[in-house]
């Protein structure tokens, strides 16, 4: 499938179609963009993000995961504008809600720029409205420490949500 807007290939959703919980990332990675899907088994971080979602008692399948941006992200304006109006189409209907990383927090939850300042704390996000939002680091930042803070993140997310 392409973009209307600048004529990539898309990327669409996987998991449970109406699924209560939403994993949102910030845009695919290459790897899953050269396969064509999101959550490819092989992606290292979607290995982390299975494993500590398991740890945390939440199947990735069981889950509803996509990126605001359906393919790798570009610098025009309209570009951005369509794949957040479908990134919020997703969110429609869901209970709750997790980002993962500072870019996507900076779009949603602009007061608040560092994921590790607010990673496992409820949100308050006015695009996404009265549901349960959480922040967690990006898995890919494992590498560089965050480790705990993820874990940390989406136990909090898993504990908060399974009570929805």
């Amino acid at each position: 499938m392409k973009c209307i807007k600048c004529d990539s290939q898309l990327l669409l959703p996987i998991g449970e179609k109406h699924s209560p919980v939403l994993i949102l990332g910030y845009a695919p990675t290459y790897d899953e963009y050269q396969k064509g899907v999101h959550g490819s088994f092989g992606s290292a971080v979607h290995v982390v993000l299975r494993q500590e979602l398991a740890g945390a008692g939440m199947a990735f399948e069981s889950t509803r995961y996509t990126c605001m941006w359906g393919h790798l992200p570009n610098k025009q304006e309209a570009d951005l504008e369509w794949n957040l109006k479908r990134a919020l189409e997703e969110a429609k209907g869901r209970k709750a809600i997790l980002l993962l990383g500072s870019e996507l927090l900076r779009v949603f939850v602009p007061e608040h720029s560092k994921v590790l300042d607010v990673a496992g704390l409820k949100l308050s996000s006015h695009l996404l409205g009265k549901k349960l939002v959480m922040a967690a680091p990006h898995p890919s930042t494992v590498q560089h420490g965050n480790f705990g803070e993820l874990r940390f993140a989406l136990e909090k997310f898993v504990k908060l949500a399974s009570k929805l």
